[in-house]
C-alpha cells in the first residue's frame, strides 16, 4: 500500500510529497522498492522491517507512477492492497518485453480548490534558479489545472523588467515555466512571479510563497565556468570487443567477426586501442568511455577480482599508462567504468566475508555461509581452484547466502555504506587519479546509496577538481532529479534520449510529444545538469541503433537529434560506420576493420556533425528551446542574442519554410533553397550558426 503522509517545506517554500509505501511480511529476506524514480531498479530504495510489515518513505513529485516490490533480491511482488494495475512496455529497443506492475496516484490530478502547494519555486534548487554564462534562468512548477499564464517580474540593480514566462516541460502533474533573462551578474537580483489561473485570479508567488507579495532574492546556482565534461562528445569502447592487437592472446577466444555473437571473450586488449587512438582522433571526439579493464573472469568484466590491476587479457598497469599517456597528447579525455555496486566472488572482500565472521557485513549476508560455500572459497585462497572454477561452481549451487546484483550468483552485492567499504573505495579512486584517469562511470548507479556517493564525490574533488562522476541510469532522468542535486553525479546515462528518439522515428508516438518529453528532460535539472547528460543512441546494454531504426534516412535524423539537442552526446564503438547487432551480448560484436564494410556516408555525417559542434559553441554549451511547424522541427540553441538553429523535417513528405536570413547555414542535406523559402525532401535537416 501506499499513503501520503506529508509535503517537504524549505522554510517557507512546499516541495515534493512525503509518501510511505509497504509490504505485509511473508517471511522476506529483504524488500525493495521499483518505480520511476528508482529508475525501474531495486536501488537504494531498499524498505525495513517494522513488526509484520516492510516499509519505506519517499519523496517524490505529485503525478502517477507505476511500481512493484522486489524481494528476496529478485522476485517481484504486486502491491496486493492496491487494486490498480498496469501493464507497461517501458523499453521500445525491446518491445516484446512487458509486465504489470501497481499504480500510484500520488497528490490530487483534478483539484478541486487552489492550495499553496500548487505553484512551487525554490529559490535555492539549482533547477529553480539559476545563472549561467551570464543569463539568469527562473523556473516556476504550477499545477497543470490551475495555470493560465505565468510572468516573472525581475529587478536587476533596481532596473525592473516584465517577462512572460514560457511552459517548457511537465514532471507529473505539474508544468514547469521558465524564463531567461541574458546579460546578468549575481549582484542584487530580486524577482517574484505573477500567475493567471483558468478562472481569471491573479496570483503572486514572493519571498514567502503563494500570495505574498515580496520579492525574492536570488539565491541559486551561479555557473562561473563551465566544466570540461559538459557537452563534450564521447566515444564508447567495449575493450574485448574493439581491436585485437598482434601481441594479442589466442586462447579460448571466439572468432573475431562471429555472427550472432555470443558470449565469451573475442580477445580486444589495450594494445588495440592504443594502435586505434589516431582513428578516434580523427573522429572528433573529446573523451573515452572505457567499460570495465579491471582483472575478471568475465569478458565484460563487471565482476572485478582486483579493483589495482588491469586484466592481463587487456594488457597491465605499464600498457594503460601508456594509452593514457598518448590520449592526452591527442587532447582526449579518458572516463572509466567502475563497477562497486557488486563484485565477483573472486574478490578480496568477498573471500574475506565468507572466511571471517567479522567482516560479513561487508556484503548483504542473510544467513551464514554453508560449508560448502566456505571450502570453495578457502580453496580458491589457497590456490587448488581457480577464479573461474570457484564462479562456476558458486553457479551450480541451489542457493546463496548473501544479496546479489539481479539474480546473478557471482556477483554479491557490496555493502557500500560499510566504513571499511568506503574506504576501499577511496583507495581504488585515489589509484586510478593518481594513474591519470580524467572521471568514472559508476556501474548501475541509480542503485548506489545517495550518502555514498556523496562521500565519494568528496573523495574526486579533493583528489583532483573537475573529475567526472557519471552515473548510469537505465530509465528517464526527468524523474531521477535527486541523483543530479548538488553533491552527487555530475552526470547521468540518458537512456530517455535513446527511447524518445527511437519512438518518434518508428511512429510510436508523434512529434508533440517528443518535444515535450525533451523538453521535461532538459527543464526538470539545471542547466549544468541537464547540458552534462550522457545522451546516448546505444551502449553495450541495448540493441544497435542502426538495427532498431532501419531506415538510413531516419538513423541520420537520429544522429542530427543527437548532436542538436542539450547534453554531451556519445558514440557506441562501431556505430559511426554502421555496426549492427541485436541485445546482449550481440551489441558487442567485434569492431569493423575492413573499411569496405564501412557505411562511410553515415561516418562522413558524423564527423560532420562533431566538427560542427566542436566549431559552433553554441551547439555544446547554449541554452535550449524546441517547437514546430507542421512536420519541422525547430532546435533552438542560445546565448544572449546569439542562436544556433537546427531544423529537421521529421516526415517523409516535403516540407518547406522561410529562409534563415540571420544566420549562416553549416551543414545540411536534402534541403534546397528556392528564392525566399526552403525546401526540405525526406527527413532532410539544416543546421545554422
Amino acid at each position: 500500500m501506499y499513503e501520503i503522509v506529508g509535503r517537504e517545506k524549505i522554510g517557507p517554500y512546499y516541495g515534493r510529497l512525503i509518501v510511505v509505501f509497504s509490504i505485509p511480511d511473508e517471511n522476506y529476506r529483504n524488500a525493495y522498492l521499483s518505480s520511476l524514480f528508482t529508475s525501474f531498479a531495486p536501488s537504494y530504495f531498499r524498505l525495513s522491517k517494522r513488526g509484520n510489515r516492510w516499509s519505506i518513505e519517499v519523496r517524490v513529485w505529485d503525478g502517477e507512477y507505476p511500481y512493484v516490490f522486489v524481494v528476496n533480491d529478485s522476485r517481484v511482488v504486486l502491491d496486493s492492497e492496491n487494486p490498480e494495475k498496469a501493464v507497461l512496455r517501458p523499453f521500445p529497443e525491446n518491445r516484446e518485453f512487458e509486465f504489470t506492475t501497481s499504480i500510484a496516484r500520488l497528490g490530487e490530478e483534478n483539484p478541486e480548490s487552489l492550495k499553496p502547494w500548487h505553484v512551487i519555486h525554490i529559490p535555492t534548487d539549482s533547477s529553480h534558479a539559476s545563472i549561467y554564462e551570464n543569463s539568469l534562468v527562473l523556473r516556476l512548477r504550477t499545477h497543470s489545472r490551475i495555470t493560465e499564464e505565468c510572468y516573472a517580474e525581475v529587478l536587476v540593480n533596481d532596473s525592473k523588467r516584465f517577462l512572460r514566462a514560457n511552459r517548457v516541460g511537465r514532471v507529473g502533474y505539474y508544468d514547469i515555466y521558465e524564463v531567461v533573462l541574458p546579460g546578468v551578474t549575481p549582484r542584487n537580483i530580486r524577482y517574484r512571479f505573477i500567475t493567471k489561473t483558468r478562472e481569471g485570479e491573479i496570483l503572486t508567488y514572493g519571498n514567502r510563497g503563494l500570495r505574498d507579495e515580496e520579492f525574492i532574492r536570488f539565491s541559486g546556482e551561479v555557473v562561473a565556468e563551465t566544466p570540461w565534461y559538459l557537452g563534450t562528445t564521447y566515444y564508447s569502447i567495449f575493450p574485448d570487443s574493439f581491436r585485437k592487437s598482434s601481441t594479442g592472446k589466442e586462447d579460448d577466444c571466439l572468432e573475431w567477426g562471429i555472427v550472432p555473437r555470443p558470449h565469451g571473450f573475442l580477445g580486444g586488449d589495450l594494445r588495440g586501442i592504443i594502435d586505434s587512438l589516431d582513428y578516434i582522433s580523427d573522429l572528433g571526439v573529446e573523451t573515452l568511455y572505457l567499460t570495465p579493464i579491471f582483472k575478471s573472469p568475465s569478458y565484460h568484466r563487471y565482476d572485478v577480482e582486483d579493483y589495482f590491476s588491469v586484466d592481463p587479457r587487456l594488457g597491465d598497469l605499464r600498457l594503460f599508462q601508456e594509452f593514457l599517456s598518448k590520449a592526452g597528447r591527442l587532447g582526449v579525455k579518458v572516463v572509466i567504468d567502475l563497477p562497486v555496486h557488486h563484485t565477483s566472488v573472486c574478490n578480496e572482500l568477498f573471500v574475506k566475508a565468507v572466511l571471517n565472521r567479522e567482516y560479513r557485513n561487508l556484503y548483504y549476508f542473510h544467513q551464514e555461509p554453508s560449508e560448502v560455500l566456505v571450502k570453495l572459497v578457502n580453496d580458491f585462497l589457497e590456490g587448488r581452484i581457480s577464479c573461474v572454477d570457484l564462479r562456476n561452481s558458486i553457479n551450480r549451487l541451489s542457493e546463496v547466502p548473501y544479496e546479489k546484483f539481479l539474480d546473478v550468483k557471482v556477483m554479491p552485492k557490496l555493502n557500500v555504506l560499510n566504513e571499511h567499504v568506503r574506504k576501499y573505495v577511496a583507495e581504488v579512486v585515489d589509484f586510478w587519479l593518481s594513474l591519470g584517469v580524467d572521471g568514472f562511470r559508476m556501474d548501475v548507479g541509480q542503485a548506489l546509496p545517495p550518502e555514498f556517493v556523496e562521500e565519494l564525490k568528496k573523495e574526486l574533488e579533493a583528489k583532483k577538481k573537475n573529475t567526472l562522476l557519471l552515473g548510469e541510469a537505465t530509465s528517464d532522468p526527468t524523474y531521477l532529479e535527486e541523483l543530479l542535486v548538488a553533491g552527487r553525479y555530475d552526470s547521468l546515462m540518458n537512456y530517455g534520449f535513446m527511447r524518445d528518439v527511437l519512438m518518434v522515428l518508428k511512429g510510436m508516438t508523434d512529434l508533440d510529444y517528443f518535444i515535450n518529453s525533451s523538453m521535461s528532460k532538459y527543464s526538470v535539472l539545471s542547466p549544468l545538469k541537464s547540458l552534462s547528460l550522457y545522451n546516448l543512441l546505444g551502449s553495450h546494454d541495448t540493441p544497435r541503433i542502426k538495427t532498431l531504426v532501419g531506415d538510413p534516412l531516419k538513423l541520420e535524423v537520429a544522429y542530427v537529434l543527437l548532436f542538436s539537442l542539450a547534453g554531451s552526446p556519445s558514440i557506441y564503438y562501431g556505430d559511426e560506420v554502421g555496426m549492427v547487432g541485436g541485445g546482449d551480448p550481440d551489441n558487442r560484436r567485434g569492431m569493423i576493420w575492413d573499411e569496405s564494410k564501412w557505411d562511410k556516408e553515415l561516418l562522413k555525417l558524423i564527423k560532420d556533425l562533431i566538427r560542427v559542434r566542436k566549431t559552433c559553441t553554441l551547439m555544446r554549451k547554449g541554452l535550449m528551446s524546441m517547437s514546430r511547424a507542421g512536420n519541422l522541427l525547430v532546435i533552438a540553441r542560445y546565448l544572449g542574442s546569439n542562436q544556433a538553429l537546427t531544423i529537421i523535417n521529421m516526415s517523409e513528405n516535403p516540407s518547406l519554410t522561410s529562409k534563415v536570413s540571420s544566420l549562416r547555414p553549416v551543414m545540411s542535406r536534402r534541403v534546397n533553397a528556392v528564392e525566399n523559402e526552403l525546401i526540405f525532401g525526406e527527413y532532410g535537416f539544416i543546421i545554422y550558426c
